[in-house]
């Protein structure tokens, strides 16, 4: 699998995770009919095995990312960072392979066309 691809799992679990943290959010959810008892401890354990597969200067690039903003993330439409709204270089769009981040927000990108 991908680097790119571990990172946005690892973001969505990230994310599921501060979503389902507290009570009250998980309240609310019941509210509409989920049923959610106490998931943090599973996704915990899954978020610390996706870690384990990321290479660990990658991992640390995000961690500090994932500090300054909620989403770490950012996809790439029509050469557009969807984390700043900005205009990409037409060069990055080169080099989809590798792990960018965004020249303006610091985001890690990924291309979705």
């Amino acid at each position: 699998m991908k680097e790119i691809e571990l990172l946005i799992r690892l973001h969505d679990l990230d994310l599921l995770l501060k979503e389902l943290g507290s009570p009250e959010r998980r309240k609310s959810f019941q509210s509409i009919g989920f049923k959610i008892k106490d998931p943090t401890k599973k996704l915990a354990q899954a978020r610390e095995k996706l870690a384990r597969k990321i290479p660990k200067p990658l991992l640390a690039r995000y961690e500090r990312i994932r500090q300054r903003y909620e989403r770490a993330l950012a996809p790439v439409i029509g050469g557009i960072c969807y984390g700043c709204f900005i205009r990409l270089p037409s060069e990055m769009s080169t080099r989809r392979d590798e792990v960018q981040s965004c020249p303006n927000c610091g985001r890690i990108i990924y291309w979705l066309e």
